[in-house]
């Protein structure tokens, strides 16, 4: 076995626990989200489940810079306590040398990650989806297509699907008044949903029924006022950040192109796109903490700063994000920034750690 080999071996003993034990923590806290919905509908406890288990592929891309760095501080950390990356310096290796099977492994977590977050995280959340619309909405699902059937005070609104995860298409909506009875009709060939309370709706028609018979005419597009609540909204559309790359962008692309705000889903791209430097950025910096510290500071001290400084960089990057929503601040710098400073800290931690 090669000693590249058998480091890297060591550094996926220490980040397979890591991983576990925060998908333990972070998956109690989403099912504990969840069963605030127990009760919905046909919603029930092992529905709650179901959705935490299906959450969790998602919940561990968030994490995995955090684990990296942990996962190296552990693996080295064990080497260190054994004299064995002594003997690697000995032997001549640069601390860059000893990193690199660190950016090897950083290397094959970005590609699983690149592909969970392209085919298998929008898959889940079509499941959590559905999920959802069967046991709190009216649904009828028929193989891959749902239609989405849902009340709002006096107004029946029926989807019949949703582009991109995002824009629902083939809406009706139906306007009842206090007795009950139909007295307008919209249908329009997609929307895009603006906010929780406003949809911009596309090649629209309106029929109004009256007791003289009917009268339709026809818009290119109008602005509807949308009563339904957070939740039938997530039985609806999925959020932005568990579309995959592709879909986002061909998301923002049609957004442009018809002259409406983008700016939320060019943040959540841009923070996915930063993932793999987060994932380099954050193992790379393990290993100055190991090669540099192995008389100074016990192992225990160096996994509970990686701990910390992993959970800092992870609410950190969240906190810059709800930040860039609420001012509309410039999604590209402030989604690399972390990322881009954490791999330039560990960088220069490499070239001095003696």
């Amino acid at each position: 076995m090669s000693v590249d080999r058998y480091l890297m071996l060591s550094m996926i003993r220490g980040i397979v626990p890591i991983l576990g034990l925060l998908l333990g923590l972070f998956g109690f806290l989403t099912l504990a989200e969840e069963l605030e919905s127990v009760g919905t509908g046909t919603f029930e406890v092992v529905d709650a489940i179901n959705v935490m288990v299906l959450s969790l592929p998602k919940i561990s891309l968030d994490l995995l810079p955090v684990t990296a760095l942990v996962g190296v501080l552990v693996g080295l950390g064990t080497l260190a306590n054994q004299q064995e990356l002594i003997a690697l310096r000995v032997a001549g290796w640069s601390n860059f040398r000893i990193a690199r099977p660190a950016a090897i492994l950083a290397l094959l977590i970005v590609m699983i990650a690149a592909a969970t977050q392209q085919w298998l995280i929008p898959l889940l959340e079509h499941e959590i989806t559905d999920l959802r619309a069967n046991t709190m909405l009216n649904t009828d699902v028929d193989g891959g297509d749902a239609q989405f059937w849902t009340r709002s005070e006096n107004q029946l609104v029926r989807i019949g699907g949703v582009q991109f995860g995002l824009m629902p298409t083939d809406v009706e909506i139906y306007q009842l008044d206090d007795q009950g009875h139909l007295v307008q009709l919209l249908q329009a060939h997609r929307a895009v949903i603006l906010d929780a309370d406003s949809w911009q709706l596309y090649e629209v028609s309106t029929t109004y029924i009256g007791e003289q018979g009917t009268e339709t005419e026809f818009q290119r597009e109008m602005l509807w006022n949308s009563d339904l609540t957070p939740d039938q909204m997530a039985t609806i559309v999925t959020t932005a950040a568990a579309l995959s790359p592709t879909d986002l962008i061909r998301y923002i692309n049609h957004l442009e192109t018809n002259g409406l705000d983008s700016h939320r889903y060019r943040l959540v791209l841009w923070q996915q796109l930063s993932l793999p430097l987060g994932i380099f950025g954050m193992a790379l910096l393990g290993v100055p903490f190991v090669v540099g510290s192995t008389r100074t500071m016990s192992a225990g001290s160096r996994i509970s700063i990686g701990i910390v400084i992993g959970l800092l960089f992870y609410l950190g990057e969240r906190t810059i994000g709800q930040l860039a929503l609420l001012y509309s601040l410039p999604p590209v710098p402030l989604a690399l920034g972390p990322d881009v400073l954490v791999a330039i800290i560990a960088v220069i931690a490499l070239s001095r750690a003696r």
